[in-house]
């Protein structure tokens, strides 16, 4: 149910390069009354007033979020292999982090769920990271909440806190060829965090029940104008 003051949401991944830019379109979401953000460590920078940025152990999130009581959450959590270091580390990240952090904001109340997650993502597929990806999908759908939607965006356009290289250059390749993309190759297309960010906001404001996939051109159009 949601609060007397309006949607109460948890941000998984706020200081990413989607989830910062989701707490800021929550923020000027007039129907979103709470923000609880977790961190791992103190911002440098606050976030407004009605955003809560408690520093928590993600190892234990039961425990370091008690009883809040929230009404959607938003899953922006995700690391890379390089970063990472392994295939274990990535995928502790990836899906038993993200996995961990949808069953606690089930258990406080959540009913809706938005996860950012990647083109291509598959189970069964032949790629690890497409595979972990497509894991936490599922899981999530096996968690009864009300409504769940994927967001599935290409390569990610917006700047980084970190360097990325091959990443770069990757963007610059897809921008060079997104106008070629058309028909099945549209939902390759590179999609700004800041379009991402938008979506699952709009989304959230009025989430339709069951589960739903949003690829890059479907995430373009709810942003368009």
């Amino acid at each position: 149910m949601q609060g007397p003051e309006g949607r109460r949401a948890l941000v998984f991944g706020s200081t990413g390069l989607v989830g910062a830019r989701l707490v800021q379109a929550l923020v000027d979401d007039n129907d979103v009354g709470r923000i609880v953000a977790p961190v791992r460590r103190p911002l440098l920078l606050p976030w407004p007033s009605m955003v809560e940025a408690p520093v928590v152990s993600f190892d234990d999130l039961e425990t370091a979020l008690g009883s809040i009581a929230v009404d959607q959450v938003f899953l922006c959590l995700g690391t890379t292999m390089r970063k990472a270091g392994s295939r274990e580390a990535f995928r502790r990240v990836d899906l038993h982090l993200t996995v961990a952090a949808a069953r606690v904001a089930r258990s406080l109340g959540a009913e809706d769920a938005f996860l950012v997650s990647s083109v291509g993502a598959d189970p069964a597929g032949r790629s690890f990271y497409l595979r972990v990806k497509g894991e936490a999908e599922d899981a999530l759908g096996e968690l009864s909440f009300r409504s769940v939607h994927v967001f599935r965006p290409s390569i990610l356009t917006g700047p980084r806190v970190e360097s990325r290289p091959a990443e770069r250059v990757g963007i610059r390749i897809g921008s060079l060829l997104a106008p070629l993309m058309v028909g099945p190759l549209r939902r390759y297309r590179p999609v700004s965090a800041r379009a991402v960010a938008r979506a699952m906001a709009t989304t959230a404001s009025h989430p339709t029940e069951g589960r739903h996939v949003h690829e890059s051109e479907a995430i373009a159009r709810m942003v368009a104008g």
